[in-house]
């Protein structure tokens, strides 16, 4: 099937150094989590950090329609926050610093840090 085709590019060793060198974060491990996802309109995930176990980067890959074209008065951006400052270790700050629109065939890469 398309998706365990994806899975087994997501899991190749080819991707995970392009993802090491992309990001700066290092070796990775062989061991990739992957899951799905399919939001209906209005749905949406709660602010949440991906600090899990030993994780070094997260990535999304955007399946949407590609005869569409998104726009931000949609919503359903990817929105990344950083640590605020004044508050303890793991608290996000109030503002996010970056928006990424689920553009088809695009994949947003991040590093996690605890």
């Amino acid at each position: 099937t398309a998706m365990a085709s994806l899975a087994k590019l997501f899991a190749s060793e080819a991707f995970r150094s392009l993802c090491a060198e992309i990001s700066g974060c290092g070796e990775l491990a062989e061991r990739v989590d992957l899951s799905s996802q399919i939001y209906s309109r209005g749905g949406h995930l709660l602010c949440h950090d991906d600090v899990i176990g030993t994780r070094k980067i997260s990535f999304i890959y955007y399946l949407t329609d590609p005869d569409e074209e998104w726009t931000a008065a949609e919503g359903g951006a990817l929105e990344l926050y950083p640590q605020d400052p004044g508050a303890p270790p793991g608290t996000p700050a109030a503002v996010p610093t970056k928006e990424l629109l689920p553009l088809s065939d695009s994949l947003a890469l991040f590093v996690v840090e605890p």
